[in-house]
Formats: structure tokens, C-alpha cells, sequence
């Protein structure tokens, strides 16, 4: 418990200095691609920058779309099941391979605890067999089985 909060809190500070900081972040991204697209332009690729800016407002236009938010919400939320599914696996994993005996015990008593309870010759009750209801023949091992 005590690290889930500790990480809660992390989680938390994180986001906090993020958003304090996003207009910054925002200016230092438009800088980075204004750096970028000089090196584009000017360096051995060539492109000319109709392209550039082309294809740097369909990146703009798609990363600040609803759609973009949308599937990386899907992501992260399939990645967070996905890890704690494997964690779960792994805890459930670990204590059926510990006490796997005493924890089949532990279903059994109830099983068994009904069971005996029921009326005999009621539908509920187990039908207990033996030799002579299931028409075994007990032989001896020289005679022959049937």
C-alpha cells in the first residue's frame, strides 16, 4: 500500500511540473522544429520548405486532434492493463505454487462439508460407487476377467 502511494505521489508531482511548465515546453518544441527544419533545408537532404511545412502541419494538426488524444489515452490504459494483469499473474502465480496444497484443502472442506450434510438418496447427495454398483467382478488373478 505504502508504495502505491509513494508512486501516486510521484505520478503526481510529475504531472503538476509538467503543466507548470508547458508553456515553456511549447516554445522549446516550436524552437526545436524551426532548428530542424533549417538543418532539412539547408543540409544534404534538400528539401525545400513547402514540404517541410507540409508535413510539420499534418504532424501539428494530428498530434493536437481529438484522435491523437483519444488513441493514446487507449494506449496507455492498454499498457496499464496489461502490466498489472502480468503482476497479478505473477502474485497469483507465486502463492498457488507456495500453498497450492492448503489452498486445494481449503476448497475441498467446503465441498466435502456439503456434501456429508445432504440427505441420503436425495438428488444432491454424491452417489458413492464401489465394486458392486458399477457390476465389477472381483477375480482372482489366475481366472480370467470375464
Amino acid at each position: 500500500m505504502a508504495g502505491a502511494l509513494i508512486l501516486g505521489g510521484i505520478v503526481t508531482l510529475i504531472v503538476f511540473a509538467v503543466r507548470n511548465q508547458w508553456g515553456a515546453l511549447v516554445v522549446a518544441a516550436g524552437d526545436g522544429l524551426d532548428e530542424l527544419q533549417g538543418l532539412l533545408v539547408e543540409g544534404p537532404i534538400a528539401l525545400n520548405s513547402e514540404q517541410f511545412n507540409a508535413v510539420r502541419d499534418a504532424i501539428v494538426g494530428f498530434v493536437t486532434s481529438a484522435q491523437f488524444g483519444t488513441g493514446a489515452l487507449a494506449g496507455v490504459s492498454a499498457a496499464v492493463e496489461l502490466v498489472t494483469g502480468a503482476l497479478l499473474v505473477l502474485v497469483i502465480l507465486f502463492f498457488f505454487l507456495k500453498d497450492g496444497g492448503q489452498i486445494w484443502n481449503f476448497f475441498l472442506r467446503f465441498l466435502m462439508a456439503r456434501a456429508s450434510s445432504a440427505p441420503t438418496g436425495s438428488a444432491t447427495s454424491p452417489r458413492r460407487f464401489s465394486a458392486s454398483t458399477c457390476g465389477e467382478r472381483r477375480s482372482s488373478p489366475s481366472s480370467t476377467p470375464f
